[in-house]
């Protein structure tokens, strides 16, 4: 036998069925030989819980902490070379609710755009490594943006300062 449903009439409105006492549903179906059916279910013990919404779950903070690449890496390097701002970044992250870290590194435009994109992936990976060591119970993600999303241009020297730059993102709990 199958059976077509046509309509069914229940709330999904969570909190308003968490106080009721019953819940009633009712649909109509039509059997193959167009016959219409009637079905209908009462649930009559109390709903003591409802259940939490994913749309109304704990909201996240997001905070972004931008590192000059001078500040962490020589020129055209990934190997870090002066760790006091990360240091400061594991102090806070020690006794934070932060769960999520992502690490983006970003270049100048000078050299070819493959280049680029492949150092800004190994300066946040760079990052990652080192900050994983220090602070493990985090999830850190890394991307390298290469030149993408200059902050200044990069036709003088304080420009592309400016755009080699690694941006920690944490997300967390309020």
């Amino acid at each position: 036998m199958k059976y077509t449903v046509i309509g069914v009439m229940l709330s999904l409105a969570w909190p308003a069925l968490a106080q009721a006492s019953y819940i009633r549903t009712e649909a109509y179906a039509t059997h193959l030989d167009h016959q219409k059916i009637h079905i209908s279910s009462t649930l009559t013990q109390p709903i003591t819980k409802a259940p939490p919404s994913p749309l109304l779950s704990q909201p996240t903070t997001i905070k972004t902490q931008t590192l000059r690449s001078q500040a962490l890496f020589g020129f055209d390097s990934y190997h870090i070379t002066n760790t006091t701002a990360l240091n400061g970044l594991i102090n806070t992250l020690q006794s934070s609710p932060v769960k999520t870290i992502t690490i983006t590194g970003y270049t100048d435009s000078r050299g070819r755009i493959s280049y680029n994109q492949r150092l800004s992936e190994q300066r946040a990976q760079s990052v990652k490594r080192y900050l994983k060591q220090k602070a493990p119970q985090h999830r850190y993600l890394i991307q390298g943006k290469g030149e993408q999303n200059p902050v200044a241009t990069n036709m003088y020297l304080w420009g592309r300062e400016q755009n080699r730059r690694v941006v920690i993102t944490f997300e967390g709990e309020r």
